[in-house]
C-alpha cells in the first residue's frame, strides 16, 4: 500500500489483502479499494451508505467524495502491518 490517507489504520509499505466486491450490503466504517473517475485504485472507508452512492474518505484526509456503488472493487479483509 502506498499513501498517507489512511493513517493511523493503514501506513504504507502495510500489506492489504481484499474480498472481491460482489453486491453484498456495504456498510458505514467498511474499507474499500475502488476505483476513482480517473480510474486510479484507491483504499478509503465509507463514512455514509445513501441509495445510489457512497460517500468515502480517507482517514487521514479532510474532504470527502462520492462514488458510485460499481467503482467498489473490493472490501478490506486483512491487514499485514510490515
Amino acid at each position: 500500500m502506498k499513501g498517507s490517507s489512511m493513517n493511523p489504520m493503514l501506513f504504507e509499505g502495510n500489506t492489504v489483502c481484499f474480498k472481491e466486491y460482489r453486491g453484498e450490503i456495504l456498510k458505514q466504517g467498511n474499507i474499500v479499494r475502488y476505483n476513482d473517475s480517473k480510474g486510479k485504485d484507491l483504499i478509503h472507508r465509507i463514512v455514509a451508505v445513501q441509495q445510489d452512492e457512497l460517500i468515502i474518505k480517507g482517514d487521514n484526509n479532510k474532504m470527502e467524495e462520492e462514488i458510485n456503488y460499481s467503482q467498489v472493487k473490493g472490501i478490506l479483509a486483512m491487514v499485514l502491518y510490515t
